[in-house]
């Protein structure tokens, strides 16, 4: 997925290439090599279109990635590295492609060099975070979460820091950020190869806020937005002894969405809350909850509730395929 995503990537820059050569034949004809996975014969053209342009950084570039989608990573780094230390490189890609490289060479405190002089560059790049952040939670590193979490703040769209970090929060029994991270992610990536993997993590965390002391929660969390939704998601007479089930946990959830509109939402607007809103003024809350937590809670369960709910289960997936989920920028609060 990553590598494909890096191929369309590629594949735009490459059309903006075409417009600033003398010959743009040859950038043209690579740009339809690339789509063919035929990087070896584009490498020949875009060297040709060197020759006609041969202060075009961006043509260098696009030969890195070629070598880099070939395997042949000393040979991207040939290109690539030239143009990250001259601070020619005008894009984040370039980054993530050469910290990657690095680390598939074994070389992990150049790729760390690599990831954070991309950061110094594009403060703003959730990619680059949650690559650093990777990197150092494979080397057993907790200042992994401080880059997903700064990913999460200054990137609030790019899904991968919120997977990490709700995996991260879970493996640390935080249930709470694990529960609002994770919920973020699977709105981020409703369909993705790594969503029933976070549904399931979602819910075994919302047994484990509802077994936990609420003031065991507030102790490991401090600040007043996650406490206000601590105080007023828990509720009163939660046992281990008693799992909760969806429907009680949605009920808990409609009322807190009541409450938070009249309380919090003014100082704490936050949009996974604004769609838990619409989600209930449009009659589809309880679809939600049922494509959210059912097949984790209870698979024939929710299988007998899909067809008992045909309508109203389609008009929720339906709804969930055409948006497009978007986070501000302002709702960070951790």
């Amino acid at each position: 997925m990553i590598r494909l995503l890096l191929i369309t990537i590629f594949l735009t820059t490459l059309q903006y290439a075409v417009l600033a050569q003398d010959s743009p034949s040859f950038a043209s004809e690579a740009k339809t090599l690339i789509s063919k996975g035929d990087y070896g014969n584009a490498i020949i053209l875009l060297n040709k279109a060197i020759d006609n342009d041969s202060a075009n950084t961006s043509l260098k570039k696009e030969i890195g990635f070629c070598y880099y989608f070939q395997n042949d990573f000393v040979k991207a780094l040939e290109f690539l590295i030239p143009l990250i230390d001259s601070n020619l490189v005008d894009d984040d890609q370039s980054y993530q492609i050469a910290g990657d490289i690095f680390q598939r060479l074994n070389q992990q405190e150049r790729s760390e060099i690599i990831y954070k002089k991309g950061i110094a560059k594009f403060p703003e790049s959730g990619i680059l975070f949650n690559e650093l952040g990777v990197l150092l939670w494979s080397q057993n590193n907790e200042d992994a979460i401080n880059y997903w979490e700064k990913g999460i703040e200054t990137d609030p769209n790019y899904s991968k820091n919120y997977y990490n970090a709700a995996n991260y929060y879970y493996f640390k029994n935080n249930w709470v950020w694990c529960m609002i991270y994770g919920e973020i992610f699977v709105n981020l990536e409703s369909f993705s190869k790594r969503t029933p993997e976070v549904k399931t993590l979602l819910w075994k965390a919302v047994n484990k806020f509802y077994s936990s002391s609420k003031s065991a929660l507030n102790e490991m969390n401090r600040g007043k937005f996650i406490q206000h939704y601590i105080e007023n998601m828990y509720g009163e007479g939660n046992s281990a002894d008693q799992p909760i089930n969806i429907e009680d946990f949605m009920m808990t959830r409609t009322k807190f969405v009541l409450y938070w509109f009249n309380n919090h939402n003014h100082r704490y607007p936050f949009k996974l809350f604004e769609y838990h809103q619409e989600l209930l003024q449009k009659g589809l809350f309880e679809a939600y909850h049922e494509w959210l937590f059912g097949s984790s809670y209870n698979l024939s369960a929710f299988q007998y509730w899909t067809q008992t709910h045909y309508s109203e289960y389609n008009e929720f997936i339906s709804l969930q395929k055409s948006r497009i989920y978007k986070n501000p920028k302002d709702q960070y609060y951790h």
